[in-house]
């Protein structure tokens, strides 16, 4: 696989992120929310490292269907662009929201409580400005269904 290359998702990668119709693995599923069009195949496999995936993975979005190569300056319709004053996002701020957004994918399936709605918040995540409103709703939606201890320790595991 070309290291240069860049990916973008399609229906049916949109679909399992909306959906989780195809029930992909975790690593598989992360990498896949990952893909926008604007990060090269070796920072998305760096990327991957961080949380224990392989260049299979990608290959394997590749082969079955959910992601395939952007066209030249293609971008996924859905990814949004940095905001002037935000800037782009360093690597390693990447790696941490990126770690967070696993945490708090780890604590909404150990909570079983609106794991649509929670995933959804979680997904909407993009910058590190985002990870704050996220939180105060997993917090609420957490402290409603008794699991506040267990949103103390997600809110510690990625401070």
């Amino acid at each position: 696989m070309n290291p240069q290359a860049r990916f973008v998702k399609t229906d049916k990668g949109h679909d399992e992120i909306k959906n989780r119709t195809h029930k992909l693995e975790a690593r598989t599923r992360q990498l896949l929310v990952m893909v926008d069009g604007g990060k090269a195949a070796a920072d998305l496999l760096s990327t991957a490292k961080g949380f224990g995936g392989t260049p299979e993975l990608l290959l394997s979005l590749f082969k079955d269907g959910f992601i395939r190569e952007a066209a030249d300056g293609e971008k996924a319709a859905t990814a949004a662009a940095p905001t002037a004053e935000a800037g782009p996002m360093s690597e390693e701020d990447r790696e941490k929201l990126y770690a967070a957004k696993g945490a708090m994918r780890r604590y909404i399936k150990m909570a079983a409580v609106e794991i649509k709605a929670l995933s959804k918040v979680v997904d909407d995540v993009k910058t590190p400005a985002d990870l704050a409103p996220a939180l105060r709703e997993m917090k609420r939606v957490f402290e409603a269904n008794g699991f506040g201890e267990a949103f103390a320790n997600l809110s510690k595991e990625i401070a």
